[in-house]
């Protein structure tokens, strides 16, 4: 799992989460996938909650497979994101996603339980009962991939051209009228 593009508060809100899902049982091990001024301040706070947190810095986006193919799912704790194009990357290489309901593809994306989860945006609370579920799914066997694999198939680039080569058709039909 790894956040990546969220603000000071939400990573230590997630930090702050795994610490509790790990003093529950849940055993959730972090890597954060992106780099900032405020790294040594949440490097401290992951130390001092005993959260063994993996912080590999800035990653180009060609960099990213070998961290989705080690991960058991994606958290994009975000106040603001306009879509989270990471999510799609995620769940094309079959990885469930847990995002605060304030991620634009919240809605489009994550099917509660089949393709990931959401929760309320600052939530620690909630960040953690979504880690739990997910590891809970993840360790009683359930198989994310179907269900990631038919919501990646609306959202593919085929599809997208499919959209627009239609919305052209339209248009022509229409004499230019939009």
């Amino acid at each position: 799992m790894f956040a990546d593009r969220v603000t000071k508060s939400m990573v230590a809100i997630f930090l702050s989460a795994v610490a509790a899902a790990r003093a529950s049982g849940t055993p959730v091990v972090p890597v954060l996938v992106g780099a900032g001024p405020l790294e040594g301040e949440l490097r401290a706070q992951a130390a001092a909650a005993g959260v063994p947190a993996h912080f590999v810095g800035f990653k180009n986006q060609s960099e990213l497979p070998p961290f989705y193919a080690a991960a058991d799912f994606l958290v994009l704790p975000s106040v603001s994101e306009t879509w989270g194009l990471v999510v799609n990357e995620a769940m094309a290489c079959g990885l469930p996603a847990i995002v605060s309901e304030t991620v634009g593809c919240a809605p489009d994306l994550v099917t509660e339980g089949e393709t990931g989860f959401t929760f309320p945006t600052g939530s620690e609370a909630g960040l953690m009962a979504s880690l739990r579920r997910c590891v809970e799914q993840c360790r009683a066997g359930h198989d994310f991939r179907p269900a990631l694999a038919a919501r990646m198939q609306v959202y593919s680039v085929e599809a997208a051209v499919a959209g627009l080569l239609q919305a052209v058709r339209t248009l022509r039909s229409e004499g230019g009228r939009a």
